[in-house]
């Protein structure tokens, strides 16, 4: 009887790491031997040798999370409950299959400004950030700049996701993923993850899945990142939650127009330490906005700037111009059309907010 197909993946993953083939003259179909390739028809990749092959790219754009770490990780994580269907493939590794969490800090904002200062298309994108500037670079990293970095890789198998995506079929639950995997930290009471370096004022953009060989990076922490909040800061992040849950409907008990709460609380947008608070948030935001103030244990050093933030939490594509424009010096043109236009930067899809997944 055959082994199972997981114990092939494992023979595979096992033999071409050690340089054995495993495929003989005359192997049948069916026969394990015809099912696992040799060394010489494909070698996997090390996980060290992806992270530099797409890092300089990708961190050229501002992304400057590159991650690396096991499918098998994830798909644990959700393998109970509701969400077992968000499972990653696996490839020839199994669970040590290579998945590439890659986020970004502040630093990826006056990159984005740049692009959307030159590019028309990016401007011309209903969602600049997602469609015109996130989803082109992370198929250009994990496409061609990949496959001429690594030659190895070219041809090989590896699946994409984009945080934006919101077809359950492409949904997956980054911030769990990050979190049991030792990136950040999920905080439960306000559900945003809390880099040990950058604290809440990161952002995901993609999962990328890769046929390569996972197995010797460090084991993920059990149980995942450990929390670095005492129980009094918890206390004060469920408090500043609390409110911010609470807020429209308070507003629309008292006035009858939550909407009108919101757009007549509008307030200038806290500055980074150093920064000019000249962006106006709506009360809402401000709200949510102080639950993320309150996941903060380094005083603001890694903060968005204000009009990231405007972006970020009310979608205002007027702060993203104004910015872009003061970046550049210069006014811009009119896009010409909202959405995407014939041989746009603009992919299809449908974010499930301005600015990414936290």
């Amino acid at each position: 009887a055959l082994p199972p197909r997981d114990a092939w993946e494992a023979a595979a993953c096992k033999d071409r790491k050690s340089g054995r083939g495993e495929v003989s003259e005359g192997a049948g179909p069916g026969t394990r031997e015809a099912l696992v390739p040799s060394m010489a028809e494909r070698a996997l990749a090390k996980a060290a040798d992806v992270v530099r092959a797409v890092a300089p790219a990708l961190r050229a754009s501002g992304f400057d999370i590159v991650f690396p770490t096991r499918v098998g990780v994830y798909n644990r994580a959700v393998a109970t409950g509701d969400d077992s269907d968000l499972a990653l493939p696996t490839m020839t590794c199994g669970d040590d299959t290579l998945a590439i969490i890659v986020g970004n800090t502040a630093s990826m904002w006056p990159r984005f400004l740049r692009a959307y200062a030159r590019s028309p298309e990016v401007r011309a994108c209903s969602h600049p950030l997602d469609l015109g500037f996130v989803a082109p670079a992370m198929r250009k990293a994990f496409g061609p700049v990949l496959d001429a970095r690594l030659p190895a890789m070219a041809g090989s198998a590896r699946e994409l996701r984009l945080v934006h995506e919101t077809e359950r079929s492409r949904v997956v639950a980054v911030a769990r993923f990050a979190h049991a995997a030792g990136l950040a930290h999920l905080c439960p009471p306000a559900y945003l993850s809390v880099h040990p370096e950058h604290g809440p004022w990161i952002s995901y953009r993609a999962v990328a899945v890769l046929d390569a060989d996972a197995s010797e990076l460090p084991a993920a922490p059990p149980g995942g990142l450990p929390s670095p909040f005492s129980a009094e800061e918890l206390a004060d992040i469920r408090a500043a939650m609390a409110e911010a849950l609470a807020g429209p409907a308070a507003a629309a008990a008292g006035s009858g127009s939550a909407r009108s709460e919101e757009l007549d609380g509008s307030q200038p947008c806290p500055a980074a330490p150093g920064g000019a608070a000249d962006v106006q948030l709506s009360a809402r935001a401000q709200r949510f906005l102080a639950v993320r103030d309150a996941c903060d244990l380094s005083a603001g050093r890694g903060r968005f700037p204000p009009a990231m933030l405007a972006y970020h939490y009310d979608k205002r594509l007027g702060a993203l111009r104004a910015a872009a424009e003061a970046a550049a010096g210069c006014k811009l043109d009119a896009p010409s059309a909202a959405g995407s236009a014939p041989g746009s930067a603009c992919t299809a899809g449908s974010p499930r907010s301005v600015g990414g997944g936290e």
